[in-house]
């Protein structure tokens, strides 16, 4: 060993003896933990001195807080998104330049009105759902809604269309005989 004298001694023990200048130095003192360290220590148990049910019950209810506040986080993101679609599909909506038009209001009550061939006119009301549907009071059910570059897709039951900002307002027959100058039956 380098910097040590071995000496045999008569037993089973090896007396080492250090050549180092600083071991036998006078600035080498035991090292005192401070005061203030000794006091969190004292304030502080350690997990181990902590019965097994507490340190469950610490655990839980940690895990509680964290899918709490996870929770709350995805559920507002969720209701930023549902309301940025809700936002983005309401007004009025076009199927081609065909006599079909979706109306959204901003509350996400629908209306939808087509005209046939031979002038008939078939409309429902219905209510947009979170996340993403249009719920029809009658004829087309449920629709899934999506909106991409400007286009709103609804797809329901009867086939997948493509509406665009309305080129021409929705047709008088759409309107209740009332607000068409009729008579309301």
């Amino acid at each position: 060993m380098i910097g040590s004298n071995r000496q045999a001694g008569t037993g089973s023990h090896e007396v080492i003896a250090l050549n180092w200048p600083f071991a036998a130095s006078s600035n080498i003192r035991p090292t005192i933990p401070e005061p203030s360290r000794i006091a969190r220590s004292a304030q502080m148990p350690s997990d181990k001195s902590v019965q097994p049910q507490l340190r469950f019950r610490r655990i839980f209810r940690s895990t509680q807080i964290v899918a709490s506040v996870t929770f709350i986080l995805f559920s507002t993101l969720a209701g930023a998104k549902e309301s940025s679609l809700l936002a983005s599909i309401s007004g009025l909506w076009q199927f081609e330049d065909k006599n079909v038009w979706v109306l959204i209001d901003e509350k996400g009550a629908a209306y939808q009105c087509r005209i046939g061939r031979e002038g008939t006119v078939f409309s429902a009301s219905g209510v947009f759902v979170s996340p993403n549907s249009i719920e029809w009071q009658n004829i087309w059910g449920t629709e899934t809604v999506s909106f991409t570059s400007g286009t709103m897709t609804l797809k329901g039951r009867f086939g997948e269309a493509e509406h665009h900002r309305a080129s021409t307002p929705l047709s008088p027959a759409c309107l209740p005989k009332r607000q068409r100058g009729g008579v309301a039956a």
